[in-house]
């Protein structure tokens, strides 16, 4: 009989897989397991974050706010002071994990967000402006929420593998559901891939990656900083070659798909040292720059 913790692992590492899916398995897992904070993360991913205090760091990001000149259109905003930008360039998603996914695969375009009318005026006094105002978002945003769920779901199996619960099938054992209930360290809030101060998050850092397209140059040299292997950095090279040309409508390719779940596999095992909710993002984020995607 298969073991649907080790299935949910299989699937994590899988792109092919769709999030959606492997979000409903681990929702059928958390009801079967009684584990509530794991089925209220699982839900709130599904249908969205009604409570703004429960969104993960992962959902948060910074965006960049630009200015609209009629002779010049859309041009960033300079702040003078720091805290003022954190207050304005700061953002979070709630939005549910299927909405994500249409904004990731509408196009390369980063996302806006307008502003109401009091916080509008607010800003356009405080910048001197009567230009209109918008918050533009990069749209790996969205490739860095979706990987996060992913490394979540793949941290969190695999806890649950080394305490002993498998599953059959789609069945639990009593003492499985028993040891579910006194294991304090397979709760979800251990592997959300909390990032902390956003300001200075992986987030920031992968938005700030100096990758121009077709640079196996610079992917290597910032992959080689990020402590991947020349060995590795060498089998990127080679699935790259072999997927050959990509573009925005057929996305990564298979090959260079499969290395990253490799990656991945050894963030988990320890042999790559970062940690896995970081790597599928940070390595997604990396190859996307590098395929201009």
């Amino acid at each position: 009989m298969a073991s649907i913790i080790l299935e949910l692992q299989k699937d994590a590492l899988d792109e092919g897989v769709d999030i959606i899916t492997l979000l409903r398995k681990v929702f059928l897992v958390s009801t079967k397991l009684n584990l509530a904070e794991l089925k209220t993360w699982t839900n709130n991913e599904l249908n969205g974050y009604q409570d703004n205090d429960t969104i993960p760091e992962y959902r948060k990001t910074r965006g960049e706010l630009k200015s609209f000149n009629r002779f010049h259109g859309w041009t960033k905003v300079n702040f003078a002071d720091s805290e003022w930008e954190d207050k304005v360039t700061l953002t979070s998603t709630s939005q549910s994990i299927a909405a994500i996914q249409r904004l990731k695969l509408a196009g390369n375009a980063p996302l806006t967000q307008n502003f109401n009318g009091d916080r509008l005026s607010i800003l356009q006094e405080m910048i001197g402006t009567n230009n209109d105002l918008s918050l533009f978002i990069p749209v790996t945003t969205m490739d860095h929420i979706i990987s996060s769920v992913r490394n979540t779901i793949l941290d969190w199996s695999l806890k649950l593998e080394q305490e002993g619960i498998l599953g059959q099938d789609l069945e639990f054992s009593g003492i499985e559901k028993e040891r579910a209930s006194m294991t304090t360290n397979i709760k979800i809030e251990n592997f959300q891939g909390v990032l902390g101060d956003v300001s200075n998050s992986e987030v920031t850092q992968n938005l700030d990656m100096k990758i121009n397209k077709n640079s196996f140059d610079q992917l290597s040299k910032f992959l080689k900083k990020n402590e991947v292997s020349e060995n590795d950095i060498v089998s990127l090279k080679s699935a790259i070659e072999t997927d050959g040309h990509i573009d925005s409508e057929s996305g990564i390719g298979q090959k260079v798909s499969g290395w990253i779940g490799h990656m991945v596999s050894k963030s988990a095992s320890g042999s790559w040292n970062v940690s896995i909710a970081a790597a599928g993002n940070l390595l997604a984020t990396a190859i996307s720059k590098y395929y201009g995607l």
